[in-house]
């Protein structure tokens, strides 16, 4: 597994397989084991490897049924081999990879194979006699596929910069997702921060013929229901799947699996339910800090080697850490995110040289399990007056007024948006404005707006996971980051049945005042060490990170903001944003630090896209030229 990338064009007897190789070779940074390539005539797969394959053979992908003349290529992992097996037959037999079952379900049940699949995955597969392609990604999109259509051309990849070589295909940018970067909402599911590149929601499915194109959705959560009785059980229950989800991800993981461990709830409960796997060993690895003890957190880590057994491994985040803006990342710019890049490299490079090939995440959690503070106003409308109560405690235990809270839970649910803003205004609360450096041009152009706030406490926790969900971003950035490693992220708390049942499960066993995460709390009760399990706080990072905007980046960001390309696009102003980052860099924060980070981070994305065009239209001359 790794990733992916195929061409077909309904109108022509046979593709050019050096449209292909070139998508499939610009992001060689994700086929450290190879690349394999298969064409049959109108359409040419492509399977970027991330591990070699055994010396004397071959790569198991792209998967080719000579009878029937079906391709696929695959990327992922399918938990429910055991089902499948059992439910195909001799088709699925013990010793078949997750691609050969994939490949019999298509010829079991055709499209309607993805009902069938559980676990992370994206996938292409060309049917031939039909002249048909059916793609398809998992239920929670963590692997990601992106295509795009020129007349009769289809094109689809794992990047959607490995989309962009095809010179078919335009370049330019969607400012609809860059007004929404900038307006720190989250990407839209079937968009990518390029016009002509869609990506393929989360749950759907995609099926071409005879140059037809139309997506579906395959998976939603649906409306039921679970009830018990008593709280020990959903938290007993949620555990049993947290547990599940954890030993699925560990298959294939080599000689351990590693786990990037903060002293949260989220990343500690995986590391504690990996341990208990079996034969599953574990490593953990945690940022430390010398200089902003604040943002240190080698307490609980402490914690899990004392009472877990856990092997923890320091990674020095102040050394490590760089904003990178002059250099060529090893991985495709997809999206203007600049994560912790140089600090998982450094446990990337430590597994690697180990022997381990996975390295799981905590990462999820705060969608899963944040709830809706909805709920309260749904208990009142079902008589329990102790929803009342809790709101009056809680309140004045935090010294609260008492009013404002009892509005907050039970009166602004029922009004009408604009009555609420209205109201608000009145009291001195205003909607936070976008940032001054935005072009008030560009704001027009793209129509900037915040989201509908929703109306029950489902609808809320569904946006949060299947409608709007923040975790894409960070979910396939790591994914891109861990490939050149030939590793793997996985994310236990991002699995299909834990959404199913959170979205089924009361939604006061999910959001309580005063307890943030108790679902979870409640569930590792007896696992986790109890200083971990019951801690209130969050280990903030903001001193850290003014100091590397403020210190480290200084010179680099100065740099970039001399003349910005965000200016020349007509998206920011260029004499606008320098004097808020002056601002900043002189105490002033008018601007919140996340706008000015977002904006700088768009800078130097812009600024590698910029190189990409250039190695591009490069590429296309020496082409012209030979042909």
């Amino acid at each position: 597994m790794s990733g992916l990338c195929g061409v077909v064009d309904f109108a022509a007897p046979r593709i050019e397989p050096e449209n292909l190789r070139s998508m499939a070779e610009s992001s060689s940074y994700r086929a450290p084991g190879g690349i394999g390539y298969l064409f049959l005539r109108e359409a040419g797969l492509a399977y970027q490897a991330l591990q070699a394959p055994a010396e004397g053979a071959s790569l198991d992908q792209p998967l080719l049924e000579p009878h029937h003349q079906i391709c696929l290529v695959m990327d992922g992992r399918l938990d429910n081999r055991s089902e499948l097996i059992d439910r195909l037959g001799p088709a699925g037999g013990r010793s078949t990879s997750d691609a050969g079952l994939l490949l019999a379900a298509y010829l079991q049940w055709g499209i309607e194979c993805t009902d069938h699949l559980l676990g992370d995955f994206a996938f292409a597969l060309w049917d031939a006699p039909r002249r048909r392609l059916l793609c398809a990604v998992d239920p929670l999109g963590i692997k990601p596929l992106h295509y795009a259509r020129a007349g009769s051309l289809f094109c689809f990849a794992s990047d959607a910069v490995q989309v962009l070589q095809h010179p078919a295909v335009p370049d330019g940018y969607d400012e609809r997702e860059i007004a929404a970067y900038l307006a720190s909402q989250a990407e839209a599911p079937d968009r990518s921060f390029f016009a002509a590149i869609q990506k393929l929601a989360p749950g759907h499915r995609l099926i071409a013929a005879s140059g037809v194109l139309r997506v579906e959705r395959y998976w939603s959560p649906g409306n039921g229901e679970v009830r018990y009785s008593r709280d020990e059980e959903y938290a007993a229950h949620f555990r049993e799947l947290l547990q599940r989800s954890v030993a699925d991800r560990l298959r294939d993981a080599g000689a351990f699996a590693g786990i990037a461990m903060s002293g949260g709830l989220d990343s500690t409960s995986v590391a504690a339910l990996s341990r208990r796997a079996s034969g599953s060993g574990t490593r953990a690895y945690t940022f430390v800090f010398d200089r902003f003890p604040e943002c240190d957190e080698r307490t609980y880590s402490r914690a899990m080697t004392e009472e877990q057994g856990l092997d923890v491994e320091p990674v020095e985040a102040e050394r490590l850490w760089s904003l990178e803006s002059q250099a060529a990342l090893p991985h495709s710019p997809d999206t203007p995110f600049v994560g912790w890049r140089t600090c998982y490299q450094e446990i990337f490079r430590q597994m690697a040289a180990h022997g381990s090939r996975v390295l799981l995440m905590g990462h999820g959690g705060d969608d899963l399990l944040r709830g809706s503070s909805l709920v309260y106003a749904e208990r009142l409308r079902r008589g329990e007056l102790a929803a009342v109560r809790e709101v009056v405690r809680h309140a004045r235990r935090r010294r609260q007024p008492v009013l404002r809270s009892l509005y907050r839970h039970f009166g602004r649910p029922h009004l009408p948006a604009s009555i609420d803003r209205r109201l608000r205004s009145a009291l001195g609360k205003h909607e936070v404005a976008l940032s001054s450096f935005i072009h008030p041009d560009f704001v027009l152009r793209t129509r900037i707006e915040r989201p509908r706030p929703p109306k029950t406490a489902r609808q809320e926790v569904h946006a949060n996971l299947v409608q709007i969900p923040w975790y894409w971003r960070l979910a396939n950035w790591h994914d891109r980051n861990a490939a050149s490693f030939g590793m793997e992220v996985r994310h236990p708390f991002l699995d299909r049945r834990l959404f199913e049942y959170v979205l089924a499960i009361p939604g006061e066993q999910l959001f309580r005042l005063g307890c943030t995460k108790n679902l979870l709390r409640r569930a590792m009760a007896g696992v986790l060490p109890e200083r971990i399990r019951l801690r209130e706080s969050k280990t903030r990072f903001t001193r850290f990170l003014d100091f590397v905007v403020l210190e480290r980046a200084s010179g680099e960001i100065q740099e970039l903001l001399k003349a910005p390309r965000s200016a020349d696009l007509g998206i920011l102003d260029g004499e606008g944003l320098r004097s808020a980052y002056l601002g900043f860099v002189r105490g002033r924060t008018d601007e919140s630090r996340r706008a000015l980070w977002y904006a700088i981070n768009l800078e130097i994305w812009l600024r590698r896209c910029e190189a990409l065009r250039d190695d591009r239209r490069r590429n296309v001359r020496v082409t012209s030229a030979a042909a």
